[in-house]
């Protein structure tokens, strides 16, 4: 042991500081909220160099595994809070280091009335799974052929006259739910239906549409929508939300952390938007400092999506994604209008337009 004078730190990372560890990381399947639990064992005792920058900010530089890890944060009595990682070396002065890791910052900790909330909505998107099952055709196969790139089945048990238009086809699972779907009906002819298929080489398909086999005409829209829903929820419940206190603030908003992540302040050289006035730069600067939660409100005209085309790029320019979600496609449409045609952003369009 070195005679280096020693420290007992708690550590808590940010969500974008956890995303900045995991790629000095090398490990695999586990959630990137256990890689601090990992990296920095409890009681594990750590040589490193420690130093104050120009900003005040602390910084801890490591050598683990011949790599230099620098966590960079505020110190709050015994409280490390890391908001950055990078692998900058530094000169500091030496000490022993040891975290200590708080229970309470259990990743996989859901509160019963967290639980209890979460519950609706499962059983909201259940309702809305037996309204699509309600409405959904379930028959056999007497045989398919393939005419015209179109897929034409000879049906059993489908009453002539059923409007299927809409309704993708598929396989069936024994509880009575789609497995999974190969193409959209287009119509059905007395007996014979007729589906486009969803693959250009639909050969693999009809090898599965032997004789006897059950069907099931169904609104694919609902059915993935809902599965998508349902995979985030379980995401969540299971702690594996990109912020993991998201759980703890989402239905509770005092409880988001309201302390300032990076401190960023910004000016005319770097924003995308120069014609930005001064409120609409400190809405941009809060959503960059804060770590949970930032809301911005105004009515409509004063700039609010110029300000989130702004956040987007100086998000983005930190390496840094932005997920636009609104009720109204336009909405979307409006805000990466600003943005799309820059070298440096990427914008993925996910829906309609």
């Amino acid at each position: 042991m070195s005679d280096n004078q020693i420290l007992k730190l708690n550590l808590t990372m940010s969500p974008r500081a956890v995303d900045e560890l995991k790629d000095f990381s090398t490990l695999n399947g586990v959630s990137k909220y256990e890689i601090p639990l990992i990296m920095f064992p409890e009681g594990q005792p750590f040589e490193i160099k420690a130093a104050v920058n120009d900003s005040q900010m602390i910084l801890l530089c490591f050598n683990i595994n011949d790599r230099t890890i620098t966590l960079c944060g505020r110190l709050d009595s015994n409280n490390f809070f890391c908001t950055s990682v990078n692998n900058n070396q530094i000169q500091g002065k030496p000490f022993t280091l040891y975290f200590q890791q708080e229970k309470s910052e259990d990743f996989t900790y859901i509160s019963d009335d967290v639980k209890k909330r979460l519950s609706i909505w499962y059983d909201y998107i259940e309702s809305i799974l037996k309204k699509a099952q309600a409405a959904s055709h379930v028959f056999f196969c007497r045989g398919a052929s393939l005419k015209d790139s179109k897929i034409e089945i000879n049906t059993y048990d489908l009453k002539a006259g059923t409007d299927v238009r809409s309704l993708t086809v598929g396989f069936i699972e024994d509880n009575g739910r789609p497995s999974w779907g190969f193409g959209n009906a287009e119509r059905l002819d007395g007996e014979v239906l007729t589906v486009k298929p969803f693959a250009s080489d639909p050969i693999s398909i009809m090898k599965e549409l032997s004789s006897g086999i059950r069907l099931i005409a169904y609104d694919g829209v609902s059915d993935i929508t809902c599965r998508r829903m349902k995979f985030g929820l379980d995401k969540l419940c299971r702690g594996e939300a990109v912020n993991k206190r998201l759980t703890e603030f989402l239905f509770d908003p005092k409880k988001a952390n309201r302390t300032v992540g990076e401190n960023v302040f910004l000016n005319e050289e770097n924003l995308l938007s120069k014609t930005m006035n001064s409120e609409q730069i400190s809405a941009v600067e809060g959503a960059l400092n804060a770590e949970d939660l930032y809301l911005i409100q105004g009515p409509p005209g004063t700039g609010k999506t110029t300000v989130i085309a702004e956040i987007c790029y100086q998000n983005a320019i930190r390496g840094l994604k932005t997920l636009i979600v609104s009720q109204s496609n336009l909405a979307v449409d409006n805000a990466i209008s600003r943005v799309m045609n820059h070298a440096d952003i990427r914008v993925l369009r996910k829906g309609d337009a």
